[in-house]
């Protein structure tokens, strides 16, 4: 199987789990790599022509093949794609935004959160990719590439300059640093739920304080 039929059988939805493509893809790694960068950063350009495209998929098979290569020549792609302004990015990859783009994020950042900070402090993305780059700098201290402490002094800069209209980002803040156990910001969470600004349909105080407890 050549790169092109590849890529034909990863470009549609057929409702069949496209196996062999997909080791044939692996396998064919040095030169696949960056035949899917140049897809996602072409499709970046006009995201909503895939909202015509309902079956259309092979960004969908680019994100995870890039992630499993942990390829850093990836990120500035993967970052420009979630940027797009509204809710398209969202709506073009559906749960993986909310499911796996911090892991995507963190296996092709090569340990530089720059990109990542970026795209949680860009206010014309998609509130649900904000969540998801602020998960992956937690997934990023599971896997040991960056340090608790660096996020908790990051998350201490947020707490003070975040819009305030910002809710659900503001949510994903409070519960990801009861997460982290992160007493040093304590006073900040506080204030946080003072000023009304966490949605408690997600999170509490008490959850903050039962979540603390178990980690």
């Amino acid at each position: 199987m050549q790169i092109e039929e590849i890529l034909a059988q990863l470009e549609n939805n057929t409702k069949e789990f496209p196996r062999l493509a997909l080791e044939r893809a692996i396998e064919e790694r040095e030169t696949i790599t960056s035949i899917l960068i140049e897809i996602l950063d072409k499709l970046s350009n006009n995201l909503e022509e895939l909202l015509e495209k309902s079956d259309y998929i092979l960004h969908i098979h680019a994100l995870y093949l890039l992630a499993q290569f942990r390829e850093v020549a990836a990120y500035p792609a993967i970052i420009k794609f979630f940027s797009v302004p509204g809710d398209v990015a969202l709506d073009v990859t559906g749960d993986i935004v909310t499911e796996d783009l911090c892991r995507i994020l963190a296996s092709v950042s090569g340990s530089n959160i720059e990109p990542i900070k970026q795209l949680i402090e860009n206010p014309e993305a998609n509130e649900y990719v904000r969540g998801a780059a602020l998960e992956a700098l937690l997934v990023l201290i599971a896997q040991e590439v960056i340090t608790r402490e660096q996020v908790i002094q990051y998350y201490a800069k947020l707490f003070s300059t975040l819009d305030k209209e910002d809710y659900y980002i503001q949510t994903t803040l409070v519960t990801n640093s009861a997460q982290l156990c992160a007493v040093e910001l304590q006073e900040q969470i506080d204030r946080a739920f003072e000023e009304e600004l966490v949605d408690l349909f997600f999170i509490d105080q008490e959850d903050v304080t039962r979540i603390s407890h178990k980690q």
